[in-house]
């Protein structure tokens, strides 16, 4: 039974790294351009995550990622809404339901 939380544990700990690497392109203009892909690397690193009981250790990556893209004014609004999606259903996971709504 331990198993599956080492395996939370360290996708949590790629997320982490991953969330950095997001923050330099996010903070520098000339590296704008790879929120996009970043925000790919994480929803695709933590896509293990996304089952119910899970979900929840993704609200911190993704609220990340959705200011991310929002910030860098990223014109895919299908994937914005995918994630912002994926961020309200890891809120209502964690019990915040209020945070979920918004």
């Amino acid at each position: 039974a331990r198993q599956p939380e080492a395996l939370v544990a360290a996708t949590v700990a790629a997320l982490e790294i991953a969330q950095r690497g997001l923050e330099l392109a996010r903070t520098n203009p000339n590296y704008r351009f790879l929120v996009y892909n970043g925000s790919v690397h994480i929803y695709n690193i933590g896509r293990v995550l996304l089952r119910p009981g899970r979900r929840r250790h993704l609200v911190g990556p993704l609220k990340v990622v959705v200011a991310a893209l929002a910030e860098a004014e990223e014109k895919d609004a299908a994937w914005r809404l995918q994630l912002a999606t994926q961020l309200a259903y890891a809120h209502d996971d964690k019990g915040e339901s209020d945070a979920a709504d918004a």
